[in-house]
């Protein structure tokens, strides 16, 4: 939501910025750009705006309306109104090559196809835009939502390129600290662990006051736990638990205490799944937390409490697939 909230201010400014007061832009607004009245009209008399500029207007609100749709939750709403503001850029891209809002109306024509969930076209018109336009203000905006798009496709490499081409073209965007985030999360989806540790770990001294920061540092944890590199795992999931509200607390403390198991520290690994247990009873990791819990009383020879967990486990959660594999280990190991 962040993104959304600076964006509308970003068109006003940035626009404005290019060469004095724009038509139909309020410089410095941080709402809707508003058509205003030419100043030479004769009182009670509006100058007729271009077409292309009318077509920009139009999609612009429509824009605007649709991000305020989506942040209300209204999702049908948000899509009509994305898909009329693309209707518009779309126009006024094919229809007016020379306008002054050719570039811009590139990158919102992209955007609506982007948030429609159209990700290949989002792809193509958003390379378009990128060459027709190289030196455009909204290049590196550009180029982030391609990368996005192809994020979104699991197409990791080539997002990787364009997360950077964003960053260059705009290291002090609001997008900047995203697209760096995204660099790191692209190599971790493409399993290329060590070149996600190096980017994560890069982008927590980097972006310090980043929304994406506890995103960063679970990505980083999980890059080290899966290449088994349990010990450095550990400090990463523990920023995350220090980080109030973090949507991945779950997540982390779930890895946490799988980190100890695998160090063989089962005590610690207990006290971190009983935690999660008690902190987030539906979670997506409570049957595996418990799964593991039995593991480490079994590696403890503490078959008494590991049949208590195995009972407590099939009790909470009788549609677990991981119970036969539960009851399997306690067999093999309090036999």
């Amino acid at each position: 939501m962040a993104a959304r909230a600076a964006f509308v201010f970003l068109i006003a400014t940035t626009l404005a910025s290019c060469g004095g007061d724009l038509p139909g832009v309020v410089s410095g607004s941080g709402s809707a750009p508003a058509i205003s009245p030419d100043s030479s009209a004769e009182d009670g008399e509006d100058i007729a705006l271009p077409e292309d500029e009318q077509l920009f207007q139009q999609g612009l609100a429509a824009f605007n309306e649709a991000e305020g749709a989506a942040d209300a939750g209204s999702t049908a709403e948000a899509g009509e109104k994305f898909a009329t503001a693309q209707v518009s850029f779309d126009r006024l891209w094919s229809d007016y090559p020379s306008s002054g809002r050719h570039d811009n109306a590139g990158y919102l024509r992209g955007r609506c196809r982007y948030e429609l969930g159209d990700y290949a076209g989002a792809i193509a018109t958003l390379l378009e835009m990128r060459a027709a336009h190289p030196d455009s203000v909204f290049l590196n905006d550009a180029a982030y939502y391609t990368g996005q798009a192809r994020f979104q496709l699991g197409q990791y490499q080539e997002a990787i390129a364009d997360f950077e081409d964003s960053i260059t073209a705009g290291p002090g965007s609001v997008y900047a600290d995203n697209a760096a985030y995204y660099v790191g999360r692209s190599y971790y989806e493409a399993g290329e662990l060590a070149n996600a540790r190096a980017s994560l770990a890069g982008f927590e001294t980097a972006y310090p006051q980043s929304v994406y920061l506890d995103n960063a540092r679970y990505y980083l944890g999980r890059s080290n736990f899966d290449a088994g590199l349990y010990a450095d795992a550990l400090g990463p999931f523990e920023r995350v638990l220090l980080t109030a509200g973090s949507i991945y607390e779950d997540d982390a403390r779930f890895y946490h205490g799988r980190s100890f198991f695998h160090l063989g520290d089962y005590g610690a690994a207990i006290a971190d799944f009983e935690n999660l247990l008690t902190a987030f009873p539906l979670s997506q990791y409570a049957d595996n937390a418990l799964l593991f819990e039995i593991r480490s009383f079994i590696a403890q020879s503490n078959c008494a409490d590991a049949g208590t967990a195995l009972a407590r486990m099939t009790a909470a959660y009788p549609a677990s697939t991981l119970i036969t594999r539960a009851q399997a280990d306690f067999s093999a190991g309090c036999a």
